[in-house]
């Protein structure tokens, strides 16, 4: 979004998904949600980052986000990854195999 700022220059509107902000994506939501539990974050978005991404990757995460702000998309994307959640990490952890006559209740 567009915004003039006083001089009549524009300038971009946070969409909401920064680190001090709320968004409407209940995923974002709770991993700032769990990150600021876990300290990680810091209520300040001022490293500034230079990447290159493919253009397809960032259209996709900003519609799943809802987010048109490319430093709100990455915010957000980041604060998923970066989630310490519960599910992930037993996903991760490396377990033994089923047994062969393992099957399905279908």
């Amino acid at each position: 979004m567009q915004a003039a700022d006083k001089r009549g220059r524009a300038s971009r509107r946070q969409s909401g998904a920064g680190v001090q902000g709320e968004t409407n994506n209940r995923d974002v939501a709770a991993a700032l949600a769990e990150l600021r539990l876990a300290g990680a974050v810091t209520g300040s978005r001022s490293q500034k980052i230079s990447v290159r991404v493919d253009p397809g990757v960032m259209r996709a995460a900003a519609t799943r986000f809802g987010l048109t702000n490319p430093s709100d998309v990455v915010n957000a994307s980041l604060a998923v990854a970066a989630e310490p959640n519960q599910f992930k990490a037993w996903w991760e952890e490396p377990r033994g195999t089923l047994p062969d006559d393992f099957e399905l209740a279908v």
